[in-house]
């Protein structure tokens, strides 16, 4: 699953579609899903370049209730950004439980654990997150492992209760 704005150039849909087509050879039926807004013209090329539209849908903007429902059908959350700040789609996905793999690219780097809630890897590198796709897939028992570790800290960590005890305690800091 990838939930994000498709056609900015910075969430490098384009890397995401050729990692993908590299993990089908090891996948064959996997499939990959994209939320968000339409593909434009240049998205629409780098997927036919890739050679994978059979195995990709768009799905646009969902509400709420289908969003989770994605999430939670997600085998991983894959994020391919070469930039991005604290990635809201990431945080999601963990609350549902989804591990992610991701490129190191800013945000990432502060909220996934290589290894425990997710992989990181290299920034712009197709190779290196196709490898981390396929390692997680490959390996059912650690991805189950990941998910129960994924929802847990997200609850441990960005929970409403959480959140707002670390609010409190800034201000209390600063006043």
């Amino acid at each position: 699953l990838f939930t994000a704005r498709i056609n900015d150039s910075r969430k490098n849909v384009g890397m995401l579609f050729r990692a993908f087509a590299q993990v089908r050879s090891h996948f064959p039926n996997l499939r990959l899903i994209l939320t968000g807004n339409t593909p434009d013209e240049s998205v629409q090329q780098l997927l036919i370049e890739s050679n994978i539209q059979n195995a990709v849908e768009f799905v646009g903007y969902q509400t709420r209730e289908n969003l989770v429902r994605l999430y939670q059908g997600a085998e991983l959350f894959a994020l391919s950004s070469s930039q991005e700040g604290l990635g809201i789609s990431i945080l999601e996905a963990l609350a549902c439980g989804v591990p992610v793999v991701s490129t190191k690219c800013g945000g990432p780097e502060g909220v996934i654990t290589s290894g425990d809630n997710g992989i990181l890897v290299e920034n712009g590198n197709a190779a290196a997150l196709a490898d981390g796709i396929t390692e997680l897939l490959s390996d059912p028992a650690r991805l189950d492992a990941m998910r129960s570790r994924s929802a847990q800290f997200a609850r441990e960590t960005f929970s409403k209760n959480q959140v707002e005890q670390k609010l409190l305690e800034a201000f209390r800091t600063v006043y």
